[in-house]
């Protein structure tokens, strides 16, 4: 009986069996659903983050773009200031003659001048001057002018500096634009009083502008075009940091010498008091007594401290070292 009841019980229930699997159904239907949302909500999150990010690289983007448009003004601003420079330190020379002229009717500085003294004048400062041995036929110690361009002048009967002193700059322009695009875009301001500068014999103030120029351009503390081509022409010598053989009276020997006492720089020789230096020598032999170091230590000062202009001067009225 008691089993028989339990089929009974079963067989009146068996929809309990179909409709169980339909619950489990609906549950894992319900948990996917939720985890679904929950994984869209995420996404949509996710997409919102995008979205900001993308803007912030926008406005990133367009903030680099402004800050790069702003150097490049402040580039074209720095050029800009540097040709005025170069303009008013044209200026200052010109008007540096002038004031020349007015204290001295006879100089002949920059400038225009029919005065046959002046022309002497400056005939005898150009044959004096150790860059005598420049020809005044040599454009291209000014600076902006290579073989090239050189060649461009000679064909419009501009062959010396004085010559291409007297052409002005729009003159100089209208000959460049007769030879393309590329020779247009050159800018010859400069080689007027350049030109004049060098036509003068005034090299040192030439030398002094071309450093200006370098300067405004960045080449700071370069040697100048006209130093350049005089280092090559054995005009001016080209001595290394601490060389003491700079020093009118000092040879290899001796300057091996003194470097071997400890005197090895500008600096040191012309701090040395001459009874040392005369101790070095003694102790280098007989041959070395002979040797006058008065001037050493002076000549050292002006190398050291980069006077190497008076250093010249200085060894102009030297014999050997000695004062004359």
């Amino acid at each position: 009986m008691i089993q028989l009841s339990f089929l009974t019980d079963f067989t009146s229930s068996w929809w309990l069996w179909w409709i169980l699997p339909f619950f489990v159904a609906l549950l894992c239907g319900w948990w996917i659903w939720d985890k679904s949302k929950e994984h869209a909500i995420k996404l949509a999150a996710l997409e919102a983050d995008l979205e900001s990010a993308n803007l912030k690289v926008k406005r990133t983007d367009k903030e680099l773009a402004d800050a790069k448009a702003t150097i490049r003004g402040l580039k074209s601003d720095v050029e800009t200031c540097g040709q005025r420079k170069q303009v008013l330190q044209s200026k200052v020379f010109d008007l540096q003659g002038q004031v020349d002229r007015m204290n001295d009717p006879d100089a002949f500085v920059l400038g225009n001048s029919n005065s046959t003294t002046a022309d002497e004048k400056v005939e005898a400062i150009k044959t004096e001057s150790k860059y005598s041995k420049l020809a005044t036929t040599n454009l291209q110690i000014i600076e902006g002018i290579g073989p090239k361009m050189e060649a461009v002048l000679n064909e419009n009967q501009v062959t010396t500096w004085k010559e291409l002193a007297a052409k002005s700059d729009k003159e100089l322009r209208a000959i460049l634009a007769g030879y393309g695009d590329k020779y247009k875009i050159i800018d010859p301001t400069f080689w007027q009083p350049q030109a004049n500068m060098a036509a003068h014999g005034l090299f040192d103030k030439l030398i002094e502008f071309q450093r200006e120029v370098g300067s405004s351009t960045g080449e700071v503390n370069t040697a100048s075009k006209l130093e350049k081509l005089s280092i090559k022409l054995g005009i001016i010598k080209k001595w290394k940091k601490n060389d003491l053989k700079i020093v009118e009276g000092i040879g290899p020997k001796i300057e091996k010498l003194l470097k071997e006492a400890g005197l090895d720089s500008w600096k040191k020789l012309s701090k040395a008091s001459l009874e040392d230096i005369r101790v070095v020598l003694d102790g280098g032999g007989a041959k070395f007594k002979i040797a006058d170091p008065t001037t050493w230590p002076q000549q050292s000062r002006l190398a050291y401290e980069g006077k190497f202009d008076e250093l010249e001067a200085l060894q102009e009225v030297l014999k050997g070292g000695r004062p004359a």
